[in-house]
């Protein structure tokens, strides 16, 4: 029986596997051949998921980028967030002019391509999910604004609440077209389609983050989950799938967490509103004091 001290080993297997992934991250890096920006819901190029990824969209997954995007903006500039393209480089038409450092996204090129194929992502379709759903939304309000804006303007006599109205909506309207401008603008690496592999650097690239990097509030769990049940009010389970669903929710967990969070879901009549008014209302309604978790129990 060996009875001598035991030493350290110097092959700790969660060093191995973190040096095999700076290895995947530096090779990674060697097969970027450009960075910039593009808007992804105007481009003719249809976006094609799965291709590194196999993992499917979820509609939770989207009502939660939502609600972040709602809540602390888009970020589209990060260079973290930047979308993943694994392309050719001779489909990309400017890419002396991609070349750049990170310094400032707002310096980032446009990227232009050669034809309107189909573009490879790695990552992102969660993102692209969010921002479409965001501007069917925003499409939505713009046809009701207008509408309501023409009705207003062919009044015979219009009233002191008529023309402040019209005011309201006309300044809304501007910033509705304004979103709309810009919703889809996001950055984006692009890689060389010679380089990775779907196994190996392509599996890696396309992977989540593996360390925790953002903490949702209470107001922003409950905004994603109404969001989720509103989807299954208005599918084709209706009422009873939502009662079903609400139920789950007023059960889930026992953590003191989400005490406050459950004393919403047992009121069936204040998740009906907070859903079909509040939700509607847009992100700036929530911010205010009496709209938070804390409040809404008491409403």
């Amino acid at each position: 029986m060996d009875t001598r001290p035991v030493m350290p080993t110097t092959t700790v297997p969660s060093d191995k596997l973190a040096r095999q992934t700076q290895q995947m991250d530096k090779a990674i890096r060697t097969a970027q051949i450009g960075a910039g920006k593009l808007n992804i819901l105007k481009i003719a190029n249809k976006l094609k998921f799965g291709t590194y990824n196999e993992r499917p969209q979820k509609s939770t997954e989207v009502n939660k980028m939502i609600t972040s995007f709602e809540m602390n903006g888009r970020q589209w500039f990060k260079e973290e967030n930047a979308l993943a393209i694994v392309i050719k480089s001779n489909r990309i038409r400017n890419l002396e002019d991609l070349q750049g450092e990170w310094d400032d996204a707002d310096d980032l090129n446009e990227v232009k391509f050669v034809d309107e194929d189909v573009l490879l992502m790695a990552s992102g379709q969660h993102r692209v999910a969010a921002l479409r759903k965001m501007g069917e939304g925003y499409i939505g309000e713009k046809t009701a604004l207008e509408k309501r804006s023409t009705r207003l303007a062919q009044s015979a006599n219009p009233s002191e609440d008529d023309v402040e109205e019209h005011d309201a909506i006309r300044a809304r309207l501007a910033v509705v077209l304004g979103e709309l401008e810009t919703l889809g603008t996001w950055s984006v690496k692009l890689y060389n389609q010679d380089v990775i592999d779907k196994e190996k650097l392509g599996g890696h690239l396309s992977q989540n983050q593996t360390l925790h990097v953002y903490g949702e509030t209470q107001e922003e769990k409950l905004i994603s989950k109404l969001r989720d049940l509103k989807e299954i009010l208005d599918g084709e389970g209706g009422m009873d799938a939502f009662v079903e669903a609400l139920q789950v929710e007023t059960e889930r967990g026992n953590d003191t967490q989400n005490s406050k969070l459950r004393k919403v879901w047992k009121n069936a009549e204040l998740v009906l509103v907070l859903m079909n008014s509040v939700l509607a209302m847009g992100p700036h309604y929530r911010h205010r004091r009496e709209l938070t978790v804390n409040g809404w129990p008491t409403i």
